[in-house]
């Protein structure tokens, strides 16, 4: 689904957005607030990773669909294909460019945590339920 920064979901769009969409955009934002000098581009997409992290399960999974109105998982498997990738990509890239602890927190957290303890079968990584 579509978000606008400023006035949230159009008219008639779904609220339902994939994990990799709604977290995937916080390089690009925070390099737009340091080039403007405007920080709050950087601080909504900050914000939005940080909602998304609140939202895992204790196993530190994700889900791959949310509902950006509720904050409830609408799709509860977790992977680290297609729909969630990239979220886990940014958070590295992030920490990478930027230097933000919490971003490599989170990275280690679901990648060296969450997927090779719940997701590694054999030589593979599976998709899971995060509940």
């Amino acid at each position: 689904g579509t978000v606008n920064l400023v006035s949230g979901v159009p008219l008639g769009e779904t609220p339902v957005a994939s994990l990799a969409g709604a977290g995937s955009m916080s390089v690009e934002f925070e390099a737009l607030s340091r080039m403007t000098g405007r920080g709050e581009f950087g601080n909504a997409a900050r914000k939005a990773v940080k909602a998304l992290w609140r939202r895992r399960s204790s196993s530190n999974l994700l889900g791959k669909h949310i509902d950006v109105i509720t904050g409830r998982w609408t799709e509860t498997v977790s992977g680290l294909g297609s729909n969630s990738d990239s979220f886990y990509e940014y958070l590295f890239k992030y920490w990478a460019l930027f230097g933000d602890e919490d971003f490599l927190t989170m990275f280690r957290a679901c990648w060296l945590g969450a997927a090779e303890e719940e997701m590694m079968v054999g030589p593979w990584y599976a998709e899971v339920d995060m509940q």
